[in-house]
């Protein structure tokens, strides 16, 4: 008999780690997006894009250690504010996604609402969490997907556009 203890938990980390931003604890990119394959039959399912408002600034400002504690501040209010039945994710660097699977069991602007609630709520310190938010939902299955994140992330941009004067004021 041999004891494989060391090895089994060597493969669970390295499962771990394949699906999940080291930083955050998040889903990352490579598990969003086999789970929208998942979910590619789901014909009510809404996509919300966060892109972190500021984080350049933050790291040239304060440096990369403070950036990063900004990140992991707005991944837990991602967390608290989508609810378990979402999938929330670090989409890149300073991006994130949330995909509520159903819709019409969650309100999606109650989700964008909760998030811009939490980032009022962490405005302790020297940074305040702030997300330009994007959000798109599914207009039947004759959409795909990417076509939803595209609309998500138009309509992110679009908000970043108009408040990136005031956020860097801030």
């Amino acid at each position: 008999m041999q004891d494989i203890t060391t090895r089994v938990q060597a493969e669970e980390k390295l499962r771990y780690l394949s699906y999940h931003d080291v930083l955050t604890g998040l889903y990352n990119r490579v598990f969003l997006e086999e789970e929208m394959g998942r979910l590619a039959d789901d014909e009510d399912l809404c996509i919300i894009l966060g892109d972190v408002n500021g984080l350049k600034l933050v790291n040239d400002a304060f440096g990369h250690r403070e950036g990063d504690r900004l990140l992991v501040r707005i991944a837990n209010i991602l967390r608290r504010a989508a609810g378990e039945e979402s999938i929330v994710a670090r989409w890149g660097g300073d991006e994130f996604a949330i995909i509520l699977p159903s819709c019409e069991k969650r309100n999606p602007a109650a989700v964008l609402q909760a998030i811009r609630e939490g980032c009022q709520q962490e405005g302790c310190g020297a940074v305040m969490p702030s997300l330009a938010l994007g959000m798109a939902r599914r207009r039947g299955l004759h959409e795909s997907l990417e076509d939803v994140i595209i609309r998500a992330e138009d309509r992110m941009y679009r908000q970043k556009l108009s408040e990136s004067s005031s956020i860097r004021s801030a």
